[in-house]
C-alpha cells in the first residue's frame, strides 16, 4: 500500500459511501417492515457468518453453532439492552432466528427464510467490487501468496464489520437509523456523478468537492432509491436538517458543507479509510489478488442503488 500521506482518501470515501448505500438497502429487504431491526439482524449475520462459510463456501449449516445474546447486541451498537430484545423476540418470531443455550442465531431453516444465503452472498459482493474500485486507483499491493482455505470466510467477515461501522460508530449523530439511512443516501447522491466521473474523481480525489459541484437530491429520489414513502423521507429530512445535518435548497436536499469540511468530521473519514485499506491489505494477505478481484465474484457486481 501507497504512504499514507498520499492516500486519495475522499475519492475512496466517496465509493465506500455507496458501498454502505447499497449495504443498507439490501438488508432493508431482507426485513422490510422494519430497518432497525434489520441492522439487528446485520449483527446476528456478523456472529452467525463462520457457520455460513464453514469449508471455504456459503452454504447453509445444519444447526447453528455461533450465537449472540441481546445485550452483547446492545453493546455492539450502543442501543439499550430493552429496545434490542424486542427486536431479537421478533426475530424469533418470525422464525429468521433460533433460541439456544448461548442466546440467538440464525435460523438455518430455507424454508423459514430463503434469502439468507442469498444476502450474505450479496454482501460477500459488495465488499468485491469496492476492492475492484480500489485497485483501479493502483493503490494496492499483489498477493505473495496463494489464496488462503479460509479467504471467502474472511472476505464476509470483512464486509459485515465495514457494513456495521456506521451504526456502531456515528449512530449517535442522528435520531434514529433511519435518518441515517435517509442522509447517507443524500450524500452519496449529491456526488455519485463526480465518482463516476473520472476526471472529476481524480481531481477531488483528496481536496473537498466545491459546493457548485455538488448535485441537490430530490425528496422523491430519496423515495426511489431506499423504497420508503415520500411522507417518511420527508420527515426525516427535517430532523436532519433540525440538527444540522442537511440544508434545503430550491432544487433538493445537500448534506451540509458545514458538516463536510468539520475537522472531527474530517478526521473520521481518513480513520475509516485507513481501516477499509488496513482490512483490504489483511485479505491479500491470505491470497487476495486485488487486480483479479472480479473473479472472486459469488453471483456478480451489486449495482449502484437507483439514482435519480
Amino acid at each position: 500500500m501507497t504512504d499514507t500521506a498520499s492516500i486519495p482518501y475522499r475519492r475512496i470515501s466517496r465509493h465506500s459511501n455507496e458501498m454502505h448505500l447499497s449495504g443498507m438497502i439490501l438488508v432493508d429487504a431482507a426485513m422490510p417492515q422494519d430497518f432497525d431491526r434489520s441492522i439487528v439482524l446485520l449483527v446476528v449475520m456478523r456472529v452467525c457468518a463462520p457457520d455460513w462459510t464453514e469449508g471455504g463456501v456459503l452454504r447453509r449449516p445444519e444447526r447453528p453453532g455461533r450465537f449472540t445474546s441481546a445485550n452483547g447486541i446492545a453493546s455492539s451498537l450502543g442501543r439499550s439492552p430493552e429496545t434490542i430484545r424486542r427486536h431479537v423476540h421478533a426475530l424469533v418470531d418470525h422464525g429468521i432466528c433460533v433460541r439456544g443455550t448461548g442466546g440467538i442465531a440464525l435460523n438455518p431453516d430455507p424454508v423459514v427464510m430463503p434469502d439468507l444465503l442469498r444476502l450474505y452472498a450479496a454482501y460477500h459482493d459488495l465488499l468485491i467490487g469496492f476492492i475492484a474500485d480500489i485497485a483501479a486507483i493502483d493503490l494496492l499491493a499483489p498477493p505473495t501468496r496463494d489464496p488462503d482455505h479460509g479467504l471467502l470466510a474472511a472476505i464476509v467477515q470483512t464486509t459485515l464489520d465495514i457494513a456495521l461501522i456506521p451504526f456502531e460508530q456515528f449512530g449517535h449523530l442522528f435520531a434514529d437509523w433511519t435518518s441515517m439511512r435517509v442522509w447517507s443516501c443524500i450524500g452519496a447522491l449529491n456526488v455519485r456523478h463526480i465518482m463516476l466521473d473520472p476526471v472529476l474523481s481524480e481531481r477531488y480525489a483528496v481536496a473537498s468537492t466545491p459546493d457548485g459541484l455538488r448535485r441537490p437530491v430530490s425528496l422523491r429520489a430519496v423515495e426511489r432509491t431506499l423504497g420508503i414513502p415520500y411522507a417518511t423521507a420527508w420527515r426525516h429530512c427535517r430532523l436532519l436538517e433540525a440538527r444540522g445535518l442537511v440544508s434545503q435548497t430550491e432544487e433538493g436536499w445537500l448534506v451540509r458543507v458545514a458538516q463536510l469540511r468539520d475537522d472531527a468530521m474530517e478526521e473520521s473519514v481518513v480513520a475509516a479509510v485507513h481501516y477499509y485499506l488496513r482490512r483490504i491489505v489483511m485479505l491479500i494477505g491470505l491470497g487476495f489478488d486485488p487486480a483479479r478481484a472480479a473473479a472472486r465474484y459469488v453471483t456478480g457486481p451489486v449495482t449502484l442503488a437507483p439514482a435519480p
